[in-house]
């Protein structure tokens, strides 16, 4: 039986005024909205109104829901991370929802004493690092081709222990691995090998090449010159690479942020991410997030931000947006707390990074169009197969 507004009254009378994540639930005892409070009781009175809060879906919202919980936290940014988390693991039907992204690949960075980095769909809570998730899986594959290229990292899954083989594998022969089962590179050097990859995959290839140079001189005043040759031509590779970013790239910047832009088309929306890394476009990503018919666009901003970069190994200093997002003092202070330094959102309204901002809203129309042209495809396919039968 479906309570009558009276009740719900009463419920929502017994409280508490502090901040936490309050959620309607169906019939069924289904969570179909879930939303963060600075006072939860003050925020769940205002959906009693006659008018609501004035936002749209709220008559479809109270048409189903029969049944009010709710979680108090110490404080708003609890509460904001406590509101992602359930958002991305109830997907409740009026929320802003991140669609699935477990067919995402991450590059794993193992937490061995000989690390080996791949690619995975699965994460696991074993103290490696991931980085991701990965949109486009082709452009990530070369990635990694080009890190293991460059950089004699180990292929192998075996667990190397004090033992040593009795022989390396072909990968140490063709020089695709520094042989760290037959010591015939240190872990310092092994160690430095899987920082530099990691620095390369997140576009940090001044860093990389600073540290290549710096080992390179070094191992040079040490008359090493057979590793001071080796170091070289990773530093030309490395170099080579950079050259070539900055030519295909058109920014006049230094820095690192991401550019976050989106297109909505009914009750669907893409949101493309941009990763610029010293100044050059790195890549993009692109997700599809549903539920937007019942929400505005700062809304859907501000959990697209929170259940998308709660999840990423790194977080820039700054993401520049088309406009300003709900919470988005809170959403600042939450992300300065993960990155233990300063946050900042950036509302570009002239010259270069404008430009990539309205680039970026380009690329999201365009992914948007073609992703539910080829739905109807789909759909109009299926009569005609039937015909045929």
């Amino acid at each position: 039986m479906k309570p009558t507004r009276k009740d719900l009254h009463k419920k929502v009378k017994s409280l508490p005024a502090k901040p936490g994540v309050y959620m309607w639930l169906d019939s069924n005892n289904k969570i179909i909205y879930a939303g963060k409070a600075k006072n939860l009781r003050a925020r769940v009175l205002s959906y009693l109104y006659e008018n609501g809060d004035g936002r749209p879906q709220l008559p479809w919202l109270m048409s189903k829901a029969v049944a009010l919980d709710y979680i108090a936290t110490d404080s708003e940014i609890e509460a904001l991370v406590t509101e992602a988390n359930i958002v991305r693991a109830k997907k409740p039907r009026y929320n802003v929802r991140l669609k699935d992204d477990k067919r995402y690949p991450y590059i794993k960075i193992t937490k061995e004493a000989v690390p080996r980095i791949f690619l995975t769909r699965k994460i696991h809570d074993d103290g490696s690092r991931y980085l991701g998730p990965y949109t486009d899986v082709k452009a990530v594959r070369r990635t990694l081709k080009i890190v293991h290229t460059i950089f004699p990292l180990r292929y192998c899954r075996d667990v190397l222990s004090s033992k040593r083989k009795k022989r390396a594998c072909l990968n140490y022969q063709i020089k695709r691995c520094g042989g760290p089962c037959m010591d015939y590179i240190s872990l310092f050097e092994y160690n430095n090998y899987v920082e530099n990859a990691y620095q390369f995959i997140m576009g940090r290839n001044v860093d990389v090449i600073k540290s290549l140079k710096k080992r390179m001189k070094e191992a040079s005043d040490d008359l090493d010159f057979e590793h001071a040759s080796e170091l070289r031509d990773k530093f030309l590779a490395v170099q080579k690479i950079t050259e070539r970013r900055k030519a295909f790239s058109t920014l006049l910047q230094s820095g690192d942020w991401d550019v976050v832009n989106y297109h909505i088309i009914a009750n669907e929306a893409t949101v493309v991410i941009m990763e610029i890394r010293n100044g050059m476009l790195l890549g993009k990503k692109d997700y599809m997030v549903g539920g937007v018919q019942y929400t505005s666009p700062p809304e859907m901003l501000a959990q697209f931000l929170t259940q998308y970069y709660l999840k990423v190994s790194w977080l820039p200093p700054e993401i520049h947006l088309p406009e300003i997002p709900d919470d988005a003092d809170n959403i600042e202070k939450l992300f300065s707390e993960r990155r233990n330094s300063k946050f900042t959102f950036v509302y570009p309204k002239r010259g270069e990074k404008l430009r990539i901002l309205k680039m970026n809203a380009m690329n999201a129309e365009m992914i948007l169009m073609k992703t539910l042209k080829k739905r109807d495809r789909k759909k109009d396919a299926v009569p005609t197969v039937i015909i045929a039968l």
